[in-house]
């Protein structure tokens, strides 16, 4: 589902006579595996959101070294940095 979500959005879109291209970056977290409440799988797929753009990629899945090096953050403070590497 996810490489199919970022085909999609990759694909060209036609403006007139000109063509745009953008592209994007997906981290997946799986739950329980990387997680077992919301703000730790957010900050689990975050990370492996960075990891996409670092790599070129389109989409990762978090892993399990990643989540496991993530410090913990205020509650719902969804605007923490990610954890140093």
């Amino acid at each position: 589902m996810g490489t199919e979500l970022v085909e999609l959005i990759a694909a060209p879109i036609r403006i007139d006579d000109g063509e745009v291209r953008v592209g994007v970056s997906i981290g997946a977290a799986v739950f329980p595996d990387h997680g077992d409440d919301p703000d730790r799988m957010l900050r689990c797929a975050d990370q492996a959101m960075y990891r996409a753009k670092r790599e070129s990629r389109g989409i990762c899945l978090a892993s399990e070294a990643e989540c496991g090096k993530l410090h913990p953050a205020a509650p719902n403070d969804r605007n923490a940095e990610p954890a140093p590497r």
